[in-house]
């Protein structure tokens, strides 16, 4: 069966892996305990999370990476902690980011 949720998240190249709150997990019918126990080091400290292989899709992209589903959800008031990070995004993508225009530019690499 397949499940789909749109899901705001932020561009976070200091990030390792797509970070994603526990609850995204539970909405696409993942077992969150049965994913690979990982722990995640972060200025603000660590974390647990498991990781879940999903297809994520960006516009008329679609591919397969291995998502971090962290311990705690991400409701309001911090949607910021839902993240593309370099393992999932940054391989799959080339990023320009223009600060002064707020544009980031995509160019896909895939292979």
């Amino acid at each position: 069966m397949l499940v789909a949720w749109d899901v705001d998240a932020r561009v976070d190249s200091g990030s390792s892996f797509c970070v994603f709150g526990r609850q995204w997990s539970d909405l696409l019918g993942l077992d969150w305990e049965a994913g690979e126990p990982l722990k995640i080091s972060t200025a603000a400290g660590i974390f647990h999370a498991h990781l879940h292989e999903v297809t994520i899709q960006l516009l008329d992209f679609k591919w397969t990476a291995w998502v971090a589903f962290a311990e705690w959800d991400t409701v309001t008031p911090s949607p910021a902690r839902d993240v593309l990070g370099l393992n999932g995004f940054f391989d799959r993508f080339l990023v320009a980011i223009d600060d002064r225009a707020e544009m980031i530019y995509l160019e896909p690499r895939f292979s």
